[in-house]
């Protein structure tokens, strides 16, 4: 038995019916939001938890809104103000059981995580699993998804002056592409058509850097 698996085991019963509660009380239109939101966060990258800001594109009814915008930077107002309504949408759809703060992980950056490793581990319960399965699209894949929230911010997100950003934007596309060629998932090449969509001086090593994500 894994270590996973002994802490899920030893998750209190009276607790896991407390978060099912949590889950059930949540109004039904907000019932795909809620399950994307624990499908990003449970797949967020090794290098820290996501971006407030990344999980506010992807809540765009439009993924590929960030590469039709006209101006290439959000001022700094529009950050904000995309950060306080996510935030507010978020403890609609997940009752708390997720959290966006900042000043963690070495951040001052807002970013998303479980409210508790408790709440983490029940949303990696086998009937966790099975609802999320359930109840989002066949074809949703969250690594893709968070590909195109963190190509997003390298376009649109710039890094409030004196903050300290955890996470490589630019590392993190490469991560989530890398494990959708490992699965031989054809949507990796939509990350790299996205990629080669941004303006040259957005790459970190131009034109050498793109040409990394595959040929055109």
């Amino acid at each position: 038995m894994s270590d996973l698996q002994r802490r899920i085991a030893l998750l209190p019963p009276s607790l896991e019916d407390f978060f099912r509660h949590m889950l059930e009380s949540i109004e039904e239109v907000y019932r795909k939001d809620k399950f994307k939101a624990f499908q990003y966060v449970l797949h967020a990258p090794p290098s820290g938890p996501i971006p407030l800001l990344v999980i506010s594109y992807l809540d765009e009814e439009d993924p590929g809104f960030a590469f039709q915008a006209e101006r290439l930077f959000l001022s700094q107002m529009e950050v904000d103000s995309r950060e306080d309504d996510m935030r507010r949408r978020l403890d609609g759809r997940t009752r708390g059981l997720l959290e966006a703060s900042a000043r963690r992980h070495g951040s001052d950056v807002p970013t998303v995580d479980f409210l508790h490793r408790t709440a983490r581990d029940f949303c990696l319960t086998r009937d966790m699993r099975v609802m999320l399965k359930e109840h989002l699209d066949p074809g949703f894949a969250p690594n893709q998804c968070l590909a195109t929230g963190f190509l997003a911010q390298v376009k649109l997100g710039p890094i409030p002056s004196g903050h300290a950003l955890a996470i490589d934007p630019f590392e993190t596309v490469f991560h989530y592409a890398h494990e959708l060629e490992l699965k031989d998932d054809r949507r990796s090449i939509a990350i790299a058509r996205d990629w080669r969509r941004l303006p040259p001086n957005h790459h970190p090593t131009g034109l050498t850097r793109s040409a990394q994500m595959g040929p055109s």
